[in-house]
């Protein structure tokens, strides 16, 4: 007797999360995005009440989850067996929306014209609803798998991440129903609207790339240090670990005008510490150039993440202090005096939970060379960061990050091809400088110019533009978002309406 819990329906919807996730940057399957959720709606079909609906979708985010982000269990040094429990929680959390998203696609499954457009429009409801807030997490988004699609991530410039997702649902949902009908009618209309997409992309990238080669420069020296996290926490080790840095600076490039280092590169506030100060600035002045550099800094008590700029007379020019905190982790973690009062902190006593204080505002930092937007790690996953310095006036993006505490694991390649999508989105340059990688540089038409080996010590350059102009999303934002709510509110009255006319009167 086959168990109920390999069954078609259960089979189909797993396979579509992996598949999904498979297709997430990292795993270099990208183009099973077209396909990942045909399967999924196979699994609906079977399914008969709410519930099921529900469930379907579940599994499929849940399994999903589960292979995009495997990169957490190497938290391990850190929080040992806990990170386990923690993952699976964290994936089943997810995984509602998933659920969320199927009982609309459930009620609209016998509508095809209906399915096709509510199925992307409440896709980008969910994800906007999931990563919004405090506690918000913008990973696991299915338009990141176009960062690679060169063509296709132009539309990014228009209508941000969420333009992405519509049109990768939009496509499996017309695949599914001309497998489902037998009408190579939803078939030809995938495929036409990829080509229409990838020709208005070609078209977006040739008018970009003639504002980029007409644009002024700036030479940006990129500094990777690769220093294992618990080496690079640890304040005993300031002193081999600033020669470290001490040694890469050696090798930058005299044409650099800016040179940037990671985020907390090193375990001391160094703006208080006059001697790191002074030797990171040493390098500076030897080359005329400016330095950004990661470091946590304290004010009345309170602790920052911040990102910094200085010149070369050891003049700040300017100081960012991270705002979307990574929440549940060192840097916010919600409840945490009342979670410290029943003894939780002491479960991870390596770690201090909830220890960073918020910042306020996204002012670009400005020096002689260029005007900063300066996501920090995280940050760069939420579109409305980098749009918010941009709409201060930055004319490129630098982010610091870290990423030492996720080793050699899909989350560097991850983390990156957001900062790519950032970049068409924005209309800007991005660079990211990376403790371990990924450290590279990417244009805004999405090229990547740069990218240096990850787990190397080792130090780069990119030569980037200056644009000032704004992309329709940074001008409108979150517009499409707007769209599908109205979108959806329409499909849900017309399904209604006619559910309603087709029954009988009496």
């Amino acid at each position: 007797m086959i168990s109920k819990f390999m069954t078609k329906p259960i089979l189909w919807s797993a396979l579509s999360g992996l598949l999904a996730g498979l297709s997430y940057p990292g795993y270099r399957l990208t183009f099973l995005v077209w396909v990942a959720l045909v399967p999924f709606f196979l699994a609906l079909k079977e399914a008969k009440t709410l519930k099921e609906n529900f469930w379907c979708g579940w599994r499929t985010g849940f399994v999903f989850f589960l292979v995009t982000l495997p990169w957490l269990l190497a938290l391990w040094d850190w929080a040992s067996v806990l990170i386990v429990f923690g993952y699976l929680l964290l994936c089943a959390g997810l995984g509602i929306a998933w659920g969320l998203w199927a009982i609309g696609c459930g009620w609209a499954l016998k509508r095809p014209f209906l399915l096709a457009l509510l199925a992307p429009a409440l896709m980008i409801l969910i994800d906007f609803a999931r990563g919004s807030t405090d506690v918000g997490f913008a990973w696991g988004y299915l338009g990141y798998a176009l960062a690679d699609q060169l063509w296709l991530v132009q539309l990014a410039a228009w209508t941000g991440i969420w333009g992405l997702s519509f049109v990768v649902v939009w496509v499996n949902v017309t695949l599914w129903l001309s497998w489902q009908k037998k009408n190579p009618g939803w078939m030809i209309v995938a495929i036409v609207s990829l080509i229409t997409l990838g020709s208005f992309g070609y078209m977006q990238h040739q008018q970009v790339s003639e504002m980029i080669a007409d644009a002024p420069t700036i030479e940006v020296a990129m500094i990777q240090p690769n220093i294992p996290q618990k080496e690079k926490s640890n304040p005993m080790n300031l002193r081999g670990l600033r020669q470290g840095y001490e040694d890469l600076l050696e090798t930058v490039s005299t044409n650099a005008d800016i040179i940037v280092l990671p985020e907390s590169m090193l375990p001391t506030l160094i703006l208080d510490d006059v001697e790191t100060f002074d030797i990171l600035s040493t390098y500076a002045e030897r080359n005329n150039a400016e330095l950004l550099f990661g470091s946590f800094t304290k004010d009345e008590g309170e602790l920052f993440n911040s990102v910094l700029l200085s010149n070369a007379q050891k003049d700040p020019l300017g100081r960012f202090d991270k705002v979307q905190l990574v929440p549940f982790s060192t840097e916010y973690f919600p409840l945490i005096e009342v979670l410290r009062d029943i003894g939780f902190d002491q479960l991870l006593k390596s770690l201090p939970l909830g220890a960073l204080t918020r910042g306020k505002g996204f002012t670009p930092l400005t020096g002689k060379h260029a005007s900063i937007g300066s996501p920090i790690c995280f940050e760069t996953s939420f579109s409305w960061v980098s749009r918010a310095f941009v709409k201060e006036g930055a004319n490129v993006l630098i982010s610091v990050t870290n990423d030492a505490w996720f080793k050699n694991s899909v989350e560097l390649e991850q983390h990156f091809a957001k900062g790519i999508v950032r970049a068409v989105e924005t209309g800007r340059a991005f660079i990211q400088v990376a403790n371990t990688g990924t450290t590279g540089a990417a244009l805004p038409t999405g090229q990547v110019i740069e990218k240096l080996p990850a787990l190397q010590s080792v130090t780069g350059n990119a030569t980037v533009p200056l644009l000032t102009h704004q992309t329709f999303f940074v001008i409108w934002g979150d517009w499409v978002v707007g769209l599908a709510l109205i979108l959806s509110g329409v499909c849900i009255a017309v399904g209604v309406f006619r559910n309603q006319s087709s029954q009988p009167s009496t």
